[in-house]
């Protein structure tokens, strides 16, 4: 039987569709969701193994604190290595940016889902950080590279320090981390 970790990290309305894969790859599946403590009930209430990573979302936007935010992601690359390392595949929601790395140090297949076509790099739609949601092909490109750069400024760093503890060269940029 595959043995497969979910990982979501966000609010509940990006832990439920999390909840809902895993109540039916438990058909033929082992599932273990790892997500923030406060859907500890939601998953079982989904009979799914539950392990709670890091501290409650909404606390953790709430405070606003960038180090602490930063601490909370860096905690994805060490809480429940040896869950990973049983699985036979991860499947990441939203903000676990952990994922691609833990398959990758592991050698095991990773899926990532998105909820919005925004988080991928195209000229037709503008970055989640713009205010323009259509602009030109050539608004859309700068607001890219402005996006890639704010995001490897917070994260990149981070994100690295997590793969050298793996055991994994570091990435060129943020977003390759989740594979958008």
């Amino acid at each position: 039987m595959e043995s497969i970790v979910i990982a979501s990290v966000g609010t509940k309305g990006d832990v439920r569709p999390a909840i809902a894969l895993g109540k039916i790859l438990a058909e033929s599946s082992e599932v273990v969701l790892v997500a923030p403590p406060e859907n500890r009930e939601a998953a079982e209430r989904a009979s799914l193994r539950f392990l709670a990573l890091g501290d409650d979302f909404s606390s953790v936007v709430a405070k606003g604190d960038l180090r602490y935010y930063r601490e909370q992601i860096g905690l994805q690359f060490t809480e429940h290595r040896a869950e990973y390392e049983k699985a036979d595949r991860i499947i990441g929601f939203s903000l676990f940016f952990a994922g691609s790395s833990l398959a990758e140090s592991i050698g095991i297949p990773y899926d990532q889902v998105f909820f919005t076509p925004q988080v991928f790099r195209s000229r037709l739609i503008a970055p989640p950080s713009s205010k323009r949601l259509h602009a030109s092909g050539f608004s859309n490109a700068l607001a890219w590279k402005g996006h890639e750069a704010q995001d490897d400024f917070i994260l990149k760093t981070l994100l690295n320090e997590g793969r050298a503890g793996l055991g994994l060269g570091p990435l060129r940029h943020a977003s390759e981390a989740r594979g958008a």
